[in-house]
């Protein structure tokens, strides 16, 4: 799921809502409904898909995910004008599922990160534009190798700088363990930098959650996901105000739980996106708002 800000409209596409078979359908919500949208061409029923959108394009864009068969795709299509279109950008990513895209709403930049294609899990970073995928090679350390990790861009990431910077948290590793490590990237210098290792007193390690910067705040929002008690989803709300420089001399304030006035049921798997006054999330055909 992802927002187009141009056209203010959230467009959804494929996934799996009870199990087999997964879903071909596009839909968009316009704020009040959701609507069916007959596309000439798409993409084929998958699950575990990345989609964003380039606002300077004006073009949804989405990679991966896993087929009919369980085989993950390396595909990108794009959506634009209610229309799909399979692009063959040449160099690409490696097939997989569930990885982590982010979007540079100044650049158009799509970023993605990490995913998994069976027991290979990614801790790459490729960055596409103007219809080709570079690999990113990061100076100094990477996160490690993770899938089902959420990923956003926040513009105030990094001060002295105009582009911002990606944030990640959390995810799953090969062997099965969950995450609460918190990472920043910058692009300018293309370096990884932990901001928490997970040790503190913010969220617990979790996948299949979401991460989501609301531009009204300026504060980043981490919401339910998968923690290691029994598979047990969760419910809880978070929020992280960005650094205002890099550490070591950079200020934080950090993790804070936060307690809304209606409780969110326990979830994973979920999509939530920034729209121009508010989050939306989806989930299990709910749809919420979180302002």
């Amino acid at each position: 799921m992802a927002y187009d800000s141009v056209r203010d409209v959230v467009v959804l596409y494929g996934g799996n809502a009870t199990g087999w078979p997964y879903e071909d359908t596009t839909w968009e919500f316009d704020g009040t409904d959701w609507n069916v949208i007959t596309t000439t061409l798409s993409p084929a029923a998958r699950y575990g898909t990345s989609l964003a959108y380039d606002p300077v394009r004006q073009v949804m864009v989405l990679f991966g995910g896993g087929n009919q068969k369980d085989r993950a795709l390396n595909q990108t299509w794009t959506y634009g004008n209610t229309e799909w279109v399979n692009v063959s950008p040449g160099t690409s990513p490696l097939s997989r599922t569930y990885a982590s895209m982010a979007t540079n709403p100044v650049s158009g930049t799509i970023y993605l990160f990490g995913g998994n294609e069976y027991k290979t899990y990614f801790n790459d970073l490729w960055r596409y534009e103007d219809g080709a995928w570079t690999e990113i090679t990061p100076n100094g350390d990477a996160p490690p190798a993770r899938t089902l990790a959420a990923m956003t861009y926040v513009p105030s990431l990094l001060a002295g700088g105009t582009e911002g910077g990606l944030l990640l948290f959390g995810g799953r590793t090969v062997t099965g363990t969950l995450l609460a490590d918190l990472w920043a990237f910058d692009p300018v210098s293309e370096t990884w930098t932990e901001l928490d290792d997970g040790s503190g007193e913010g969220p617990s390690e979790r996948m299949a959650h979401s991460l989501s910067y609301d531009l009204g705040t300026g504060k980043v929002v981490l919401v339910g996901g998968i923690t290691d008690e029994g598979d047990t989803r969760l419910g809880d709300t978070w929020h992280y105000t960005p650094l205002s420089s890099p550490p070591p001399g950079g200020t934080q304030e950090g993790w804070t739980e936060a307690n809304p006035t209606t409780l969110l049921p326990p979830r994973a798997y979920h999509q939530a996106v920034y729209t121009n006054n508010a989050i939306l999330l989806f989930s299990a055909r709910q749809l919420w708002r979180y302002k």
